[in-house]
């Protein structure tokens, strides 16, 4: 599964860059780079996962990752539902999605993206400002 999801990366990323030209997708990276790794995120963990994602928008992000545009990923904690951009790295144990934006017992929303909450899971601020963790309450 994992080396699928690299494929997918590689060849998505490669058509992008044919399609868009070599500006286009720098500028794309620059804007990943300010949501998924600079700015505040919310980091969540990789564990019984089953996903459905468009495999047109997977980017490669060099050895962070890969983006994915449109996916929606299902685990132990809940459902991601992701409309704008999403990280996961390369060992494929975590997703990272911009910091969240609302958060209640149940869900917890962002700019382009809703999880919808298993029982027992809640977000945990990190040391930087602004970030998060996925952690089940035990």
């Amino acid at each position: 599964m994992v080396q699928v999801l690299k494929n997918l990366a590689i060849m998505g990323g490669l058509l992008k860059f044919m399609a868009d030209g070599p500006g286009a997708y720098s500028l794309d990276a620059k804007s990943y780079r300010k949501l998924l790794v600079s700015g505040p995120v919310l980091e969540i963990p990789i564990q019984k996962v089953s996903l459905r994602l468009n495999t047109k928008i997977v980017e490669p992000f060099g050895s962070l990752g890969t983006v994915y545009q449109n996916i929606r990923i299902v685990d132990i904690w809940g459902v991601l539902n992701v409309s704008k951009c999403a990280l996961i790295n390369p060992t494929f144990t975590t997703v990272y999605v911009p910091a969240p934006r609302n958060i209640t017992d149940r869900s917890i929303q962002g700019d382009g993206w809703a999880l919808d909450l298993a029982s027992g899971w809640a977000p945990m601020a990190k040391e930087r400002k602004g970030d998060y963790i996925l952690i089940h309450n035990d």
